[in-house]
Order: C-alpha cells, then sequence, then structure tokens
C-alpha cells in the first residue's frame, strides 16, 4: 500500500488552532481544514466551501506540551515496550536543533511476533528519537516501524516536531466560501 499523511497544526495564545491534514494513498489525495476560535469551528474538505458549526462554549485550555500531562501521550508510541523475547536498546546524545542545545533519546526496539492465521514471523524494529530540550519539553519525535513477515512488508514513519512561537495567530476564514 502506498499511503502518506500529513498534519500540520498551530496554536495561538488566545488557544484558537488552524489545522491541515493532507492523505495521498496512490494518485488519489484528500486534504481537510479545521479552524477552531472559541466556540465556532470551520471545516472544509479539498476545494469546498468552509462550513461553520458551534459547539457549546467550554473554557479554553492552552496546549498541553507532551510529557507535561499523561493525556496528551499516546501510550502506544511512548510506552516501554514489554513483549516477551523483545530487545530493548537506549541511546543519548547531544546536539544542537534550531539554535538550541538537546538531548536526543535513542530507544530501538527489536521482536518478533507470530502471525495469527498462520503461525508465521513477523519481525518489528522501531526506532524512535525523541528530541528534548534543555528546558525539559519535548520538540520533536521521530518513530520509524519497519516489519516484515511471509506475507508483507511494511514501513512507517512518524515525524512530529513542536514550536513555540508567539506570532502565530489564528483567524476565521475570509470568505465563507
Amino acid at each position: 500500500m502506498d499511503h502518506c499523511f500529513k498534519e500540520v497544526t498551530e496554536y495561538d495564545a488566545a488557544g484558537s488552532s488552524r489545522s491541515r491534514w493532507e492523505a495521498i494513498t496512490g494518485n488519489q489525495g484528500r486534504t481537510t481544514e479545521v479552524i477552531k476560535i472559541g466556540n465556532n469551528t470551520f471545516t472544509r474538505r479539498d476545494i469546498d466551501k468552509w462550513a461553520i458549526k458551534q459547539v457549546p462554549s467550554l473554557e479554553i485550555s492552552k496546549p498541553t506540551p507532551p510529557f507535561e500531562s499523561k493525556d496528551a501521550v499516546d501510550p502506544k508510541s511512548y510506552s516501554i515496550w514489554k513483549e516477551p523475547g523483545s530487545t530493548v536498546e537506549f541511546k543519548v546524545r547531544t546536539t544542537q536543533h534550531k539554535g538550541q542545545d538537546i538531548i536526543v533519546y535513542r530507544r530501538v526496539i527489536n521482536s518478533i511476533q507470530i502471525h495469527p492465521k498462520d503461525g508465521s514471523e513477523i519481525k518489528k524494529e522501531t526506532i524512535n528519537h525523541y528530541w528534548i530540550g534543555d528546558d525539559g519539553r519535548l520538540v520533536k519525535f521521530e518513530q520509524w516501524i519497519n516489519h516484515s513477515g511471509k506475507h508483507f512488508i511494511g514501513i512507517q514513519k512518524l515525524f512530529m516536531e513542536w514550536e513555540l512561537d508567539p506570532k502565530i495567530v489564528v483567524t476565521a476564514p475570509d470568505v465563507l466560501q
């Protein structure tokens, strides 16, 4: 399967957000945009008209950086692998990222699982890089999952980056087309 997915989400200081998702499978692409301001949500797919929906007013909280709230962490991506027979390797290094000193934690998990239908082996390698700033905030996350078995070979890549930018201001679409 040839599939690529990209998401970019921005938050402003007032708690409003703007998200854009792009998904491409083969030669077919689809784009979704969502803008949330207060109790208004503006949505459109591809080049369709913007639709507005009001949601009940809730107190808007500022976004919580990952690792500072258990609610913001996907346990499947960030937890320690405990599969019997798996090996886990950790490495730590320092580097620079956008002029900031960064600590990079690398975790490599190798495991062999059994295919539920025919009992064949599935080899899986998961490589995670956690880029932590000197202030303790997660600024970048990279994950590669390589798995192969009798019936398939799969590669999954996931890259996320967090950046504080006080210049971001989310506004409603100019024209509800």
